[in-house]
């Protein structure tokens, strides 16, 4: 799968909550994408061998840098918001 480019934009008058999910690949592939570490509004919820968890909570008019997501996932907006 092709890798997603994006950025998260709260639009909102509250705080914007996101899940996102990532499923590594086996063990021994070595193309893991680590974790956004010192992004701001990212924080890492689980990691197991097969899956990553990262939780975003970014407040009204607050926004993410662009980032690239290259394992396959699924995102989880709890909360209105943008991604662009």
């Amino acid at each position: 799968p092709s890798p997603l480019i994006h950025r998260v934009v709260n639009i909102g008058d509250t705080p914007f909550h996101n899940i996102f999910v990532e499923i590594l690949p086996s063990s021994g592939a070595s193309n893991v994408e680590t974790p956004p570490a010192n992004v701001a509004g990212y924080t890492l919820a689980l990691e197991n061998d097969r899956l990553r968890v990262l939780r975003l909570v970014l407040a009204p008019g607050e926004s993410t840098v662009m980032r690239t997501h290259a394992l396959r996932a699924l995102s989880v907006a709890v909360s209105k918001g943008k991604i662009i």
